[in-house]
């Protein structure tokens, strides 16, 4: 059977399109950064630790570096700047084990109120 001319570029076009799709996923495009940080909060003290998840990869709630107690979870900062528990980490909270005073976190809302001042690098011994 002999090709006809249409045939023909259909298929140099089709060609020509897979060519230049792959050229653009090899050399185009952004690469996607992922965040490597993430904060954790100990609910007793207020203090903020500074995760790199590269380093470290916790469950939340997450054991503090120098106690071993469990009492870390996540934290975030809104766009005024205030510290908060996402909805998710603050169920979390409930969770904790009944001897964890929660004194740095409002349990209702979520709202940091005792922060201990500026995130500290998590590192264990």
């Amino acid at each position: 059977m002999k090709a006809k001319p249409w045939q023909i570029a259909l298929i140099v076009i089709g060609l020509a399109v897979g060519l230049v799709s792959a050229a653009w996923f090899v050399l185009g495009g952004d690469e996607v950064q992922l965040d490597r940080r993430y904060f954790l909060i100990d609910v007793e003290t207020g203090d903020i630790y500074d995760v790199d998840s590269k380093k470290y990869r916790l469950v939340l709630p997450a054991m503090h570096p120098e106690s071993g107690r469990v009492v870390l979870v996540g934290v975030q900062k809104d766009a005024t700047g205030v510290w908060f528990v996402p909805p998710r980490d603050l169920e979390s909270v409930r969770q904790l084990d009944k001897s964890v005073q929660v004194k740095a976190i409002d349990p209702a809302t979520g709202v940091v109120v005792n922060p201990a001042g500026k995130p500290k690098r998590y590192a264990t011994k």
